[in-house]
């Protein structure tokens, strides 16, 4: 058992110890708020930028890609559409948004489409799906083949999916 006077003995290199801690303490500070800020609020500021300059460096990328591509969160709505999708579809992106991009599918094919896509979605499996779509502005019909992989975190996580459609033969309504 430790006596009062050897407890006080051991406490002399406590001042050190806390020196050293703080000292840890500054520089972890320092990396979270490297322009001087004073809460951590503006580490989280920084993660912020970063994802952001991240998405918009994704949608530059992707939008130049002739393929047309998609990804979308775990309950299966559209979170992000690349240029070439919205040509095909006829549709903006706003208009993509969520189940938006359905409304470009040929009514007969709306529910057997979606069907398919939810039982993917919810037993997060890849997906793949032949359909018609029936372009906007032009009234055109073209016959697509949709697929969409799982996108996986770093701990094994569904976090949402990515997929792309390809037009396998346009046909223009007379």
């Amino acid at each position: 058992m430790v006596s009062w006077g050897e407890g006080r003995k051991s406490r002399k290199g406590m001042p050190a110890l806390l020196e050293r801690i703080h000292q840890r303490q500054l520089l972890f500070e320092a990396e979270l708020m490297p322009n001087g800020g004073d809460s951590m609020k503006d580490g989280i500021s920084r993660i912020d930028k970063a994802v952001q300059f991240s998405g918009a460096r994704w949608r530059a990328i992707i939008d130049r890609d002739e393929v047309a591509t998609y990804e979308c969160d775990l309950q299966g709505h559209c979170t992000q559409s690349n240029r070439s999708l919205c040509n095909l579809f006829g549709l903006d992106r706003e208009e993509m948004m969520g189940e938006g991009w359905m409304r470009g599918l040929m009514p007969d094919d709306r529910e057997r489409v979606y069907d398919i896509w939810m039982s993917a979605v919810k037993k997060g499996i890849p997906y793949e799906c032949n359909y018609m779509v029936r372009h906007a502005d032009t009234g055109a019909e073209i016959e697509v083949t949709a697929i969409a992989e799982p996108m996986i975190n770093d701990r094994g996580h569904i976090i949402g999916f990515h997929g792309s459609i390809t037009s396998t033969k346009p046909m223009e309504v007379g």
